[in-house]
Order: C-alpha cells, then sequence, then structure tokens
C-alpha cells in the first residue's frame, strides 16, 4: 500500500502546450487537402514486375487445374442455396 502512494505521489500532468500554430490541429482547414494535394502527386513509382507469390500461385493453381481436368472460377454472385 505504502508503495502505491509513493508511485502516486510522484506522477505529474504535463503542462506542455504548443504555441497557437506550431502543430497541424491549431491550423485552419481551408479545403480538403485529398481534392487539392499541398504534395508532389507526379512522383515516379517503380514497377518490379508482379510479386514471385502470386507467380507461384498462379502457376500452382494451373497445375492443379491439370490434374484435376476441370478449371476453378471465382465468383462473387451470391451461390443458390443447397437443394
Amino acid at each position: 500500500m505504502a508503495a502505491i502512494a509513493v508511485l502516486t505521489a510522484q506522477v505529474s500532468a504535463s503542462k506542455f502546450r504548443p504555441p497557437q500554430g506550431a502543430v497541424p490541429w491549431h491550423k485552419e482547414v481551408k479545403s480538403s487537402s485529398w481534392v487539392n494535394p499541398d504534395w508532389n502527386v507526379d512522383y515516379f513509382v517503380p514497377n518490379f514486375g508482379v510479386d514471385e507469390d502470386i507467380v507461384a500461385t498462379q502457376e500452382h493453381t494451373k497445375k492443379a487445374e491439370g490434374d484435376l481436368k476441370h478449371v476453378m472460377h471465382a465468383s462473387f454472385k451470391k451461390p443458390k442455396g443447397p437443394p
């Protein structure tokens, strides 16, 4: 119990407050930065090709389809209920 009293006595709230305008949340927003970005949007993005995991997955899918003699089809349609 004495340890808790000592620990709570040493805890104090931070009194730091940044000056007005020093942090972004003090600035008034005039428009959305997503509509009119204030950062460079015409930068080069390198293309390193298809990820090796995707290539491996496609190869394995093709092999499985060949082994099973069935082509798998993906669909986002709602499946029919049970018969």
